[in-house]
């Protein structure tokens, strides 16, 4: 019994790992600041922002409020690329204000309309998101704002490293024990450094390109993949389940008649086994 077997390392799908929203920086406006309009300034003692309100600029009750259009708050310039910024309004702010961030006079997201307990999303254009921009939140529109907080999320960087998906494609087999081998040849198109292992040894391992099959059970054949400059890392994982050809009932080892009325009278019921004898009184079948 010595089958060829051919188990596949595929690399088929491949991905750019993309970047996510990290909050770096939040604003509570709910408290705590001193608004200067001759200046044209609001601060917290920490941080000091450049703001303007033509009819309304001030802290009112766990809010600043802030109107009508052209009204501003200008954030500071950060040393990391900003990819989202988040205003998260009062309840009892205008459902018909505009507003939007700009870098100079360019706005550089999409417009909202209302801000009555809403957080308005606005997702940095891409030619807009590096570091030392200056963001500004400017009212759009003839309303007020009011607003509780303002988040500041940072761009994370992304890793070039394409994602490898590794996987074994598998033929059906009966397994050997003892001394014999399945052979196996193992197909890796992009020569990745690939480690196997086994969660049994004393039932299969895998190495040198041969399956190696010791004795009737189930083990688990990791292939791991460390990562390197151009690959992510990837594990894939193949369940191999060894059987014993000479196994009571097996085609190279039948149950007699005598077995066979013996495990049934165990079991009542055997399926999948192979009987071979001379039967010489059928009750039922």
């Amino acid at each position: 019994m010595n089958k060829k077997l051919r188990y596949s390392l595929l690399t088929l799908l491949m991905a750019v790992f993309c970047g996510a929203w990290a909050q770096e920086v939040e604003y509570d406006l709910t408290s705590g600041w001193t608004f200067d309009s001759q200046a044209k300034t609001m601060t917290n003692g920490t941080v000091t922002f450049n703001a303007y309100g033509s009819a309304s600029f001030k802290q009112n009750g766990g809010y600043v409020i802030l109107g009508k259009q052209d009204a501003y708050i200008e954030l500071p310039a950060y040393d990391f690329d900003v990819e989202k910024i988040e205003v998260v309004g009062h309840k009892g702010a205008s459902g018909s204000v505009k507003q939007n961030i700009f870098v100079d006079d360019v706005a550089v997201s999409t417009e909202t309309t209302g801000a009555n307990e809403v957080t308005n999303t606005y997702e940095i254009a891409e030619g807009y998101q590096a570091a030392g921009n200056v963001y500004t939140l400017k009212v759009t529109s003839n309303h007020n704002t009011q607003i509780e907080a303002i988040k500041v999320y940072k761009k994370e960087a992304t890793d070039p490293r394409l994602d490898p998906e590794i996987a074994f494609s598998v033929s059906t087999y009966e397994g050997v024990v003892d001394d014999m081998t399945e052979e196996v040849t193992f197909d890796n198109p992009h020569s990745l450094p690939v480690t196997f292992t086994s969660s049994n040894t004393s039932i299969a391992e895998y190495s040198d390109g041969d399956l190696y099959c010791y004795a009737a059970g189930t083990a688990t054949i990791t292939a791991t993949f460390e990562g390197d400059d151009t690959y992510q890392p990837a594990e894939a994982t193949l369940t191999v389940t060894v059987t014993d050809p000479n196994a009571p009932g097996s085609e190279n080892n039948p149950y007699t008649v005598a077995l066979a009325v013996q495990a049934i009278d165990n079991s009542g019921k055997v399926t999948g086994v192979y009987v071979k004898g001379i039967v010489s009184q059928v009750d039922e079948v």
